[in-house]
């Protein structure tokens, strides 16, 4: 066999299995019985306030870092444990944008902000919902094409996501890092309030799918795509 097709049948399965991996994340819920599931809740604390000690797992405190009440869990929802994974992803791989986003530092800020805990979240389904991650038809599926991936390939933004995760297993949280800096520079650019939060999210949606369907060769690219600055630039 070809060098070239050697190489496109290895990045194809790689693909795949990041994929496996990806899909079988998406709904697994919080256990607050769980230690890991405890543990990272803790690490979301202690990247977002350093320093300061984590007052618990249910406090009023955590109503800071954009949570609806003291138990930050309740939010969590549909997007489960890879909501919580995102968002310690991005403190952890971007920890300048995590505090800009955060501390809502960027601009001149609207009296009525978005919160940034809830808002985590949101991406996180947005993303979900938008590659039709849930849907199965494993790799493989779909049209039979080469690129594989079952539903997730049924759309130009799915099959530019693919290749993104053919290139790198962290893909998903690469989106989800630039998806979330998106939010935070169009709720700047439409002056926008909270009760304007689900108009920015459709807004966002819809930079993101044609941003994937540009088929980016990478996350920069796609920062690119998306009308981001270069990581580091302002």
């Amino acid at each position: 066999m070809p060098i070239a097709a050697t190489r496109r049948m290895r990045a194809r399965r790689g693909q795949a299995s990041r994929l496996e991996e990806l899909q079988a994340r998406i709904g697994v819920p919080y256990d607050p019985e769980n230690p890991l599931h405890q543990e990272g809740l803790r690490e979301l604390w202690d990247l977002s306030f350093p320093g300061t000690p984590c007052p618990g797992l249910k406090d009023e405190q955590w109503k800071e870092m954009g949570w609806q009440n003291a138990d930050p869990t309740s939010d969590f929802r549909a997007a489960g444990l890879l909501g919580l994974d995102n968002l310690c992803h991005l403190g952890r791989a971007q920890p300048a944008l995590f505090a800009a986003l955060r501390g809502k530092t960027r601009g001149a800020r609207s009296s009525w902000e978005y919160p940034f805990g809830a808002a985590g979240v949101n991406i996180t389904w947005l993303l979900v919902e938008l590659l039709q991650l849930q849907q199965g038809g494993g790799p493989g599926g779909g049209d039979g094409g080469d690129s594989g991936g079952g539903a997730v390939a049924a759309t130009a933004a799915g099959r530019g996501f693919l290749g993104l995760l053919g290139a790198d297993g962290a893909a998903f949280e690469e989106v989800y890092c630039a998806t979330f800096d998106l939010l935070d520079r169009v709720w700047l650019e439409r002056r926008a309030t909270y009760m304007e939060f689900n108009s920015v999210l459709k807004d966002v949606r819809e930079r993101v799918r044609r941003g994937l369907a540009s088929g980016p060769r990478d996350a920069a690219a796609l920062r690119g795509a998306l009308g981001l600055p270069a990581l580091g630039a302002r």
